[in-house]
């Protein structure tokens, strides 16, 4: 919604870019739109399965998928193989070692992934909702700390 607002706001002022430069503006606002239908295209098709749309989805390879399903059962079927794929594995792990609570939690985190992979699912949802609870709780505990913090200033 942001970046739609600045580049609405360019719009009138592209006469100041460079000749060879103002395609580009074009081009911007025709990524932004493609993203805003992508996102909005997930969601019609696996909104009512509870599926969430994330920064660590490809949009080229959700976009592929959503426009070549056979329906929501299909799409799903090839979400879930996105979610297999060892290097989206490998990134979001490594995504979560940026949160000092959840670094904490990785060998759970491994654990749940090994027992995911090993068919044992009904371990690893009990060991994901558990690393999840610790997470959110320890974030919560933090934020109220520092809000103490700035209450004090």
């Amino acid at each position: 919604m942001e970046l739609s607002k600045q580049l609405n706001a360019l719009k009138p002022l592209r006469f100041l870019l460079p000749k060879d430069q103002r395609g580009e503006l074009e081009k911007l606002e025709a990524q932004l739109k493609q993203m805003v239908d992508t996102v909005d295209d997930f969601y019609k098709l696996l909104g009512d399965r509870h599926w969430i749309f994330h920064d660590l989805l490809n949009m080229e390879k959700v976009r592929a998928i959503i426009q070549h399903n056979a329906g929501a059962e299909d799409a799903e079927r090839q979400f879930i193989a996105l979610y297999n794929d060892p290097e989206f594995l490998r990134f979001a792990f490594m995504r979560c070692s940026g949160f000092e609570a959840l670094r904490k939690r990785r060998h759970l985190l491994e654990k749940a992934r090994d027992d995911y992979f090993a068919g044992r699912y009904y371990a690893c949802i009990y060991l994901l909702l558990s690393v999840a609870d610790g997470f959110v709780n320890e974030l919560e505990r933090e934020h109220r700390d520092c809000m103490r913090g700035v209450a004090k200033n």
